[in-house]
């Protein structure tokens, strides 16, 4: 023969040892994808996407002041020589100035709860913010965002409850359209 039969056994050999590894590289990611894919999600972002605002469990006082009617009070005329016709009620308060002392004490008492409260949705909102450095998702970061504007709408409340015709805008998108600037004529 005029060629050599060790080049090709050579050649056969070192393609068979590339489709091995070739082989053996597809088997390695077919194991390891799937872990990638289905990674579990790290501890702060799983508790930033179960966040649910907490109950503000602070008691507005309520106003214990009582007022009675005492009848009619004369009412000055506006024309005429009667100086005052009756027509109207007076309202006597009987709180003195101890129970009005009380009330206060029991409002202030009630904002220092409502503002530590909301110091605490503070310290939450900043959590959910943390929770992106490891990364995140389209899908994780939307309900995330909408964790975010929950707590933003019980934070503006003056009394740091929801009230429930509010808690349908939580589920608006997070950037609103534009308005047209452009206004018509009639």
């Amino acid at each position: 023969m005029f060629f050599d039969v060790g080049i090709f056994t050579q050649k056969n050999y070192k393609i068979r040892v590339q489709i091995m590894k070739t082989k053996l590289l597809i088997v390695l990611l077919i194991l390891i994808v799937p872990n990638l894919v289905n990674a579990k999600t790290h501890k702060k972002v799983q508790a930033a996407l179960d966040y649910t605002v907490p109950e503000n469990t602070c008691k507005k006082p309520t106003k214990f002041a009582s007022t009675k009617s005492t009848g009619t009070a004369p009412a000055q005329s506006s024309s005429g020589t009667d100086v005052f016709s009756g027509g109207g009620t007076v309202d006597n308060s009987d709180t003195d100035s101890y129970t009005i002392r009380r009330l206060e004490k029991k409002e202030k008492k009630w904002r220092k709860c409502v503002d530590k409260y909301k110091a605490g949705l503070l310290k939450d909102m900043d959590t959910l913010k943390a929770s992106a450095q490891h990364g995140l998702t389209q899908a994780q970061a939307d309900v995330i965002i909408g964790n975010m504007r929950s707590i933003q709408d019980v934070y503006m409340t003056p009394d740091g409850v929801l009230d429930p015709a509010m808690s349908s805008t939580t589920n608006a998108p997070a950037v609103a359209p534009k308005a047209s600037t452009a206004t018509q004529e009639n």
